[in-house]
């Protein structure tokens, strides 16, 4: 179940990513809707993280990490641009490296660290696809 909901987690990332081309027949910004759900789901993270170092009693530099990468988001979800997507993938990779350092110390278990390094890099090969889309112009 937990791999099937995480799955279609990502049916945003691909779909928000790939069609914006098709955007102006529909009326509305896929860009605008993908900075809005990456920060979601990076703002999850994050929570994810403080509950983690809650649990576990982990120092306060988890803490204090999570929220940053909280801060980070909501300022991502202010500037509502393409510099959003870079600090949304900034997010992803440091949140992935925050769950590979709770692996290592035994903390979560191999089959969680494995279905977050497959997300995540789906979720970043669509942020980085669009991102270089929008930073370099495509030329016919």
């Amino acid at each position: 179940m937990v791999l099937i909901l995480t799955s279609l987690g990502l049916v945003p990332f691909f779909v928000l990513s790939v069609f914006t081309s098709v955007e102006m027949y529909f009326g509305v910004s896929f860009d605008a809707m993908l900075v809005a759900y990456a920060g979601m789901i990076c703002s999850f993270l994050a929570g994810s993280q403080w509950g983690i170092a809650l649990v576990n009693r982990l120092s306060s530099i988890w803490l204090f990490t999570s929220n940053l990468i909280a801060l980070m988001v909501f300022w991502g979800l202010y500037l509502q641009n393409k510099v959003s997507l870079v600090l949304f993938i900034v997010c992803l990779v440091w949140c992935l490296l925050l769950d590979w350092f709770l692996f290592c110390r035994h903390i979560i278990d191999v089959d969680y660290f494995r279905l977050r390094c497959w997300v995540s890099f789906f979720a970043l090969g669509c942020l980085c696809y669009r991102a270089s889309c929008l930073f370099v112009p495509f030329v016919a």
